[in-house]
């Protein structure tokens, strides 16, 4: 096995060798385009901005379908912890409510969330979801529901929703009322 510097000296020498090729390929080719007629210049130019916005518009499409895949993945995993937040919101009582979060299938959503926002979300949501668990542990507080609207919120944003004129306050209040005909509200 070679040392590890003649391997990246071999691999240099490798770079500038394509490097010295592309630079003489360039040079041909301006000579030769210096050297033809207009007509052969104007479609060259032609041609080459049509190769040079076609390879752009490609590559941008193919950024925008990645994000779309991406965001629906985000779309899932945060819908489902939605789903388990307004079954504890319906809770009465906390009794109910640790009754409820201790259910195996609960805790197994969990974890797939957890795990899921570790890779799909952005810093914020990671954030967000770290405030929230340590609120969470602070019983009877009220931090943990104040952590749950930063949290909506981050998930928003990070799926490119906007949050212009939502507050932590405004979510809480959605949060502490997710049934409009039940006129019952949380603390």
């Amino acid at each position: 096995m070679k040392p590890a510097n003649q391997r990246i000296d071999q691999q240099t020498a490798i770079k500038l060798l394509v490097l010295a090729g592309l630079i003489l390929l360039f040079g041909f080719f301006l000579y030769a385009f210096a050297n033809a007629g207009a007509p052969i210049q104007s479609a060259l130019i032609a041609a080459g901005s049509a190769l040079v916005l076609a390879t752009y518009g490609y590559r941008e499409q193919h950024r925008r379908s990645e994000k779309e895949a991406h965001r629906v993945e985000k779309v899932a995993v945060y819908g489902d912890f939605f789903e388990i937040m307004f079954e504890v919101l319906k809770r009465k009582t906390e009794a109910e409510i640790e009754s409820f979060l201790q259910q195996d299938e609960i805790q197994s959503r969990m974890r797939k969330f957890w795990t899921s926002v570790l890779f799909l979300g952005s810093p914020e949501v990671i954030d967000a979801y770290r405030n929230w668990n340590r609120a969470s542990a602070l019983k009877g507080t009220g931090e943990s529901f104040r952590a749950i609207a930063c949290l909506v919120l981050a998930m928003r944003g990070d799926l490119g929703l906007s949050n212009k004129g939502l507050t932590e306050n405004s979510i809480m209040e959605f949060l502490s009322r997710p049934n409009p005909k039940n006129e019952e509200r949380r603390p």
